[in-house]
């Protein structure tokens, strides 16, 4: 999903004297950091480089000096006479020097018509370069005095943007026409990564679930939206915008590819009923086909999310109608064929690009505490053994059946075991979780668990589809049921 933040602003014409710590590119200063003969250069060069801080009295590189000579960006200090357009006391990005043009360089003494006017500008942005014709990237601005007889705006374009498919920081764009001095003219824009995290905007969006990431809506009227639960777009009206007012007003909000969801448990059923009607009609092609499709049909987020019970018989004839008989026979058969073992619970699939957290939540975890987990998985990989750490509490039991992740630190309570040597149940992928009941619950889970991510305190990810599906404790293998009699003796 995709999110668009645009307002309007104004950008004020501020004639200073200013210290800039600039980033230039300097090709030849990376040519001469290359050469190792330290030793060999003139004072004046050593001096020289000492002073913009890349290598120390011995001729050792700095941090700045590796930057220097993998990038060829160099940051050096620039004092004099600079036209500037800034932004000031926006709500969200302060004050913020957003294009330059150099007037004289050196050191001057203030005159009648300069006043000492400090303005805070934040570290580390770009603004827009006359000289360079585009963005340059400026560390620190320290403006000693302002020109009080040189005044001006012009009105600008703020635009902020993230694609939460693809990270979880804003791009901000300043868009602007501005005129300097000698009537010259730049349309200009600037493009900045802002330290907010979308998922921060996204809690403040009306009737958007932040867990699920998904918008909760009734059930929409386009057939692509009901199977697909995506929107293409979706604009907020201005009046609905103030919502964002700790980060400013904004005059448009967009939405794209936005994760739908019913609103509630009757949007869910009427939902889930519209999905029979529609994906179900010609379905049913064979056992092995109906099989494939109890995948699509537990994954379903009405069922998955409100968990909804799958009507059967009667029911499920009088909820779709009489006159969808065909809707009833291939819904009625796909459910049939789910393994008998598997009606203990609902089976479920984790998707990529979801917060999967949720799910694992809502379907493993039983109310009572749990005390004991037996994961079987050849593959599970540093990858699921850091996502297993992030998610289990520590007081938990747990036992690895894994050939890997010998000679890796655990918990205090977690330990590894060896798979059995049988082809068969060496590639078995299991779940077993006791709670302090000695209530058991075991699952089936297509994929490895080195698939799993965390993303952050309460975001986690796979990279496929992974479906759990519930089995009973005597479809387990011997050397499973061995160690859990070892756990609850």
């Amino acid at each position: 999903m995709k999110i668009t933040l645009e307002r309007e602003a104004k950008l004020e014409k501020v004639e200073c004297i200013a210290e800039i710590l600039i980033f230039q590119n300097r090709p030849d200063i990376q040519k001469i950091l290359e050469i190792d003969d330290y030793s060999s250069f003139p004072d004046r060069l050593k001096n020289y480089l000492s002073s913009l801080n890349l290598v120390t009295e011995k001729g050792n590189l700095t941090s700045e000096g590796e930057i220097a000579i993998n990038e060829g960006v160099v940051s050096e200090v620039e004092y004099g006479w600079y036209e500037t357009w800034n932004l000031i006391g926006d709500s969200w990005l302060k004050n913020k020097l957003v294009a330059f043009k150099r007037k004289k360089p050196g050191k001057y003494e203030t005159k009648n018509e300069w006043i000492e006017t400090p303005i805070d500008i934040p570290n580390e942005s770009y603004a827009f370069d006359y000289e360079k014709n585009g963005q340059t990237k400026i560390e620190k601005v320290d403006i000693k005095a302002t020109n009080k007889t040189i005044k001006g705006s012009t009105p600008a374009k703020l635009i902020f943007s993230a694609d939460f498919s693809s990270g979880i920081t804003f791009q901000n764009i300043i868009e602007a026409d501005v005129k300097w001095s000698e009537n010259k003219s730049n349309h200009i824009k600037v493009e900045n990564t802002l330290d907010e995290s979308i998922n921060q905007i996204l809690e403040l969006i009306p009737d958007f679930n932040s867990n699920d990431k998904r918008m909760k809506i009734e059930v929409p009227a386009d057939e692509n939206e009901i199977i697909s639960f995506e929107r293409k777009i979706m604009e907020l009206e201005p009046k609905d915008c103030n919502f964002l007012s700790d980060y400013g007003l904004f005059s448009k909000v967009t939405l794209e590819n936005v994760p739908l969801m019913p609103k509630d448990k009757h949007e869910a059923k009427t939902w889930l009923k519209k999905i029979m009607l529609i994906r179900w009609k010609n379905r049913y092609i064979s056992v092995e086909q109906t099989q494939i499709n109890q995948d699509d049909w537990i994954s379903e987020i009405p069922l998955a999310m409100y968990k909804l019970d799958s009507d059967s018989g009667e029911k499920l004839l009088k909820n779709i109608g009489t006159e969808n008989t065909e809707v009833y026979w291939n819904v009625a058969a796909m459910q049939d064929l789910v393994p008998a073992s598997a009606k203990l619970k609902i089976p479920f699939t984790l998707k990529p690009l979801e917060n999967i957290i949720p799910l694992l939540e809502t379907n493993l975890k039983n109310n009572n505490k749990l005390n004991s987990i037996i994961i079987s998985d050849k593959y599970i990989k540093d990858e699921g053994l850091n996502f297993l750490k992030q998610y289990i509490r520590e007081d938990t039991t747990v036992v690895l059946c894994t050939d890997d992740l010998k000679d890796k630190d655990m918990p205090n309570k977690w330990s590894t075991s060896n798979l059995p040597n049988t082809k068969k149940q060496a590639h078995d992928r299991i779940w077993v979780f006791i709670d302090n009941k000695k209530k058991i619950d075991c699952w089936n889970v297509t994929n490895s668990l080195s698939r799993f991510t965390w993303v952050d305190s309460k975001n986690a990810n796979v990279d496929t589809r992974i479906t759990f599906t519930p089995i009973s404790e005597n479809d387990l293998p011997d050397y499973i049921r061995s160690q859990i009699k070892e756990l609850i003796k």
